[in-house]
């Protein structure tokens, strides 16, 4: 694929960031997209200038070179929502400015050449919540109406210039479907040591045919295997922590050493597997960014007297400029025929 060194300098972010990111969201599961959340933020970034710039760039793990940020981040849209056959998955940006603001040519060039975005005008000051609803559909179109209200409550208001917004939806079978019949209720440890009942998923010996094969690796008690989708191109990739430890212990082990994933993806061999369990589960989550933001060092955008987003453009009432919302959103779910699942992130 041509431009594929820039697209994995832009993509390869997306691990270090997210696990970043987890650590500061909320105890329990967590159901995020660090490549959407990368993305809205990378368009707020275009306009951001200084410490407002470098704050976003380090915690995000953008590529600082503007050729190679751009071309990667295009290139990347471009191979998301190209067209095939076994799977959807697609992607979609769009920015609404206020009458009120006068928007910098270059930043909306760019919005719109390098990040496809939908550009649109709107009138936040006088009419914010016909326009919440207006982008929140948007948002639910683009994500097959599984996130119909990114925005809830004032979250637009008649203070909102500018907001930046980024979907993605994802649908897939698996190359080897589970059998509904082979289904079980059965005990799952969480991380408290509390034990409920789930919906396991069962493939291997019960099915009474060849044992299946996945590709599957062992690496300092971590157990990692690898389900491909419908027509091989995509795979799910699940991790178990080792025995006696948990999820904390696994994310703090993969933040320190966040190299590793690439190298267990090198050494994982086709395996047969005398039983594979997975839970049947579905799940959404939705958080205020900002606080999570403030803690992965993401600051001066929020304070009046340190933001400088003034390449985004300029308010023509002279109000300093900076993020008062910052809100994301997913869904996931795995049944015995494939997943689905779906993001968005939106930054006012």
């Amino acid at each position: 694929m041509k431009h594929r060194g820039e697209i994995r300098e832009v993509s390869n972010g997306d691990v270090a960031f997210g696990l970043n990111l987890m650590q500061h969201l909320e105890e329990g599961n967590i159901v995020m997209s660090p490549y959407s959340i990368r993305t809205a933020l990378g368009m707020l970034y275009e306009g951001a200038k200084g410490k407002s710039a470098t704050e976003l760039s380090d915690a995000l793990k953008l590529p600082i070179e503007k050729a190679m940020r751009h071309t990667g981040f295009k290139e990347l849209i471009s191979a998301i929502n190209a067209t095939r056959q076994d799977y959807v998955l697609k992607t979609a940006n769009g920015t609404w400015v206020d009458k009120t603001f006068a928007i910098n040519p270059e930043f909306q060039d760019i919005a719109t050449k390098v990040y496809s975005a939908e550009a649109s005008n709107a009138d936040f000051l006088n009419n914010a919540e016909h326009w919440k609803k207006s982008i929140n559909k948007w948002v639910g179109d683009k994500t097959e109406q599984k996130i119909p209200e990114l925005f809830k409550g004032k979250s637009i208001n008649r203070d909102t210039v500018l907001v930046l917004a980024n979907a993605l939806y994802f649908k897939a079978l698996w190359e080897s479907k589970f059998n509904p019949k082979l289904t079980k209720k059965q005990d799952y440890v969480l991380a408290d040591g509390t034990t409920i009942q789930v919906d396991m998923m069962r493939k291997g010996e019960i099915e009474g045919r060849d044992l299946p094969k996945f590709r599957y690796g062992e690496y300092d008690g971590v157990q990692a295997v690898i389900l491909p989708y419908k027509g091989m191109e995509l795979e799910k990739l699940v991790l178990l922590p080792p025995k006696g430890t948990g999820t904390k212990e696994l994310e703090a082990h993969l933040r320190e050493n966040t190299s590793v994933l690439p190298e267990w993806f090198l050494y994982m061999q086709e395996t047969k597997f005398d039983r594979l369990e997975m839970p049947k589960h579905e799940a959404r989550k939705n958080y205020n960014l900002i606080p999570a933001f403030k803690a992965l060092g993401i600051k001066s955008i929020f304070d009046p007297e340190k933001a400088d987003l003034s390449g985004l453009g300029h308010d023509k009432f002279g109000n300093p400029i900076i993020v008062g919302t910052a809100v994301h959103e997913a869904y996931i779910k795995n049944n015995e025929e494939g997943s689905e699942g779906a993001a968005a992130t939106g930054v006012g």
